[in-house]
């Protein structure tokens, strides 16, 4: 089975306005992310191109530069900004202190991840089998793994599921809510930071995201992060996934357990 990483990067001034993460800061986090040994397919903007090009030293990568309006999900941009600043999300919304309730372009990129993934499908650059899904900062979940090892460890990957990290309590939560409910909530029961799918599943995903996007949220005028989006096809296709469930004590630890 032949793997391959999906990536990308794109300055949307969160140090300001969201969560007060800095763009040098993901820089250096994506620095060593460009380290992994696995073929890997990047979208970034132009201006991180010479920064790609100098890090990323293995043959098996696919760049591809494009502006941020260039993205899968830039369609729902004037969305995104009118309903984060509608009246009713800040009533309904139970905390609309987080990055995703007033930084609009947040969730552009966040869904994007799924577009992203159909594409470097398309691209067939590297004839994978099944795609990963990375956050160009994930690589402060890397812990102690050895980069120089490839990664993932395919023994521990079910080829025919979508592969997710999600908390405890995940069979417990999802069931209490109904799905109007719960794309009001701020309790990410499920990661959207890595993830996995069988090609087979990538374009069936995409367009049940967007599918459940329209009749969920843009139907009660919300919109949360791509987490949430996971948790509501959990519930509603959960033969699909293959759900690895993290100790709050030790975040995100997927990469850690797919690795040799």
């Amino acid at each position: 089975m032949k793997f391959e990483v999906v990536t990308a990067l794109y300055d949307i001034n969160r140090e300001n306005i969201g969560d007060g993460r800095s763009i040098n800061q993901y820089l250096s986090w994506f620095k060593k992310t460009l380290k992994l040994n696995c073929p890997m397919t990047i979208f970034v903007e132009d201006k991180f191109l010479d920064f790609v090009v100098k890090e990323r030293v293995s043959n098996e990568t696919n760049i591809i530069v494009e502006d941020l309006s260039k993205c899968p999900f830039f369609k729902w941009s004037d969305y995104s900004k009118k309903t984060i600043n509608s009246s009713l999300y800040k009533e309904k919304m139970s905390d609309t202190s987080r990055v995703e309730c007033v930084n609009h372009l947040y969730n552009i990129i966040q869904y994007s991840k799924f577009g992203w993934i159909k594409r470097a499908k398309e691209f067939n650059k590297f004839n994978s089998d099944y795609y990963f899904w990375m956050d160009a900062g994930l690589s402060r979940f890397f812990y102690d793994v050895n980069l120089d090892n490839p990664w993932p460890n395919k023994e521990k990957v079910l080829k025919d599921k979508i592969l997710l990290q999600g908390q405890k309590n995940i069979h417990s939560y999802l069931p209490s809510k109904t799905i109007d409910e719960y794309i009001w909530d701020n309790n990410s029961v499920i990661a959207g930071g890595l993830f996995g799918t069988p090609k087979e599943l990538v374009d069936f995903l995409f367009d049940k995201v967007n599918f459940y996007f329209e009749s969920t949220m843009v139907k009660n005028k919300c919109i949360n992060n791509e987490q949430f989006m996971f948790a509501i096809l959990f519930k509603e296709f959960p033969e699909i996934f293959d759900v690895k469930l993290f100790d709050e004590n030790r975040p995100l630890p997927l990469f850690k357990n797919l690795s040799y």
